[in-house]
């Protein structure tokens, strides 16, 4: 499961917010504050409609009894996420 909180999104002239969350093919939108907890084994994309970055908390809530090879692949592209953010020079912890 991913726990996604808006920090800083950028809005649209018409006041929506620009970031447009596609999941399971279906348009979700959170702005500044905003929160929503989904399940990432969905077919999933996000677009900033902005010039503007976008910042946002996520979290990864481990599900118990998660498929195996699901649990594999998640935890491979949370190293990779990690591998990559070491190389660039981000410091976290874990």
């Amino acid at each position: 499961m991913r726990f996604h909180l808006g920090l800083v999104i950028p809005r649209q002239p018409d006041g929506r917010p620009a970031t447009i969350m596609m999941i399971n093919h279906e348009e979700r939108r959170i702005a500044d504050g905003e929160c929503m907890l989904w399940d990432d084994t969905f077919e999933h994309e996000v677009m900033n409609n902005s010039d503007q970055p976008r910042v946002a908390l996520l979290l990864d809530v481990w599900r118990p009894q998660m498929p195996l090879d699901m649990e594999i692949l998640s935890r491979v592209i949370v190293r990779g996420v990690q591998v990559g953010m070491r190389y660039r020079g981000v410091s976290f912890g874990g």
